[in-house]
């Protein structure tokens, strides 16, 4: 996988694949497995980011709440006082 998260995926011209190898094939499955891995790897990672990122958006929505309802008590109290 590149620094920037995104990988480079080796493709084959026609020639190549008219011409390739057994060794040559199984090179490129091995291959193909690795960047595999990687990629489940950084799909996990961000499946976790995502997930924190929407228990924080949650709390946060609960502050919001929470707040608008204080400050309609508040705004109850003072119309009657």
């Amino acid at each position: 996988m590149a620094d920037n998260g995104k990988i480079t995926i080796k493709t084959l011209t026609p020639q190549e694949i008219e011409t390739l190898q057994v060794d040559a094939a199984l090179r490129l499955i091995g291959n193909y497995s690795t960047q595999l891995t990687k990629i489940n790897q950084a799909i996990s990672q961000a499946t976790i980011k995502v997930g924190r990122a929407r228990i924080e958006l949650d709390c946060l929505k609960n502050d919001k709440s929470t707040l608008i309802e204080l400050t309609r008590a508040l705004k109850i109290i003072c119309e009657r006082a």
